[in-house]
């Protein structure tokens, strides 16, 4: 599935006959576009039924400590965290504070997320 923003792929761990959606993600700068799609990415998540890892440059944070130099939140932060909660979704850890810089600038833009489904699955594919 193709979409202007993202792309799925739908496959299977064969090993373990585990079928999952991939999605990669590239969203826009404007927090108007972001929003968009957010609400298209609730739409998949609520009619799909496999297990899902979401991943790409999200070009927002969920968390102030996650921008350098932010002090409050953001109406972009809270829409963000609420597609998380929404889509049911785990964001993984990472080994870095920030995945994009620019002179003083830094932020964790880049994320991985999968469902609790993923998770339980994916745990017995080795």
């Amino acid at each position: 599935m193709v979409a202007q923003r993202w792309v799925c792929v739908f496959g299977k761990f064969l090993k373990k006959n585990f079928a999952c959606a991939v999605c990669v993600v590239y969203a826009p700068n404007s927090q108007r576009d972001r929003l968009e799609l957010w609400n298209t990415l609730r739409e998949f998540r609520q009619q799909l039924t496999s297990p899902l890892l979401l991943m790409g440059d999200f070009n927002e944070v969920v968390l102030i400590e996650e921008r350098r130099n932010a002090s409050q939140l953001t109406t972009g932060m809270t829409e963000f965290r609420d597609l998380i909660q929404d889509m049911q979704m785990f964001d993984l850890p990472i080994n870095q504070q920030f995945t994009w810089m620019r002179d003083n600038a830094a932020s964790r833009l880049d994320r991985m997320m999968v469902t609790r489904e993923f998770i339980e699955n994916s745990s017995t594919c080795q």
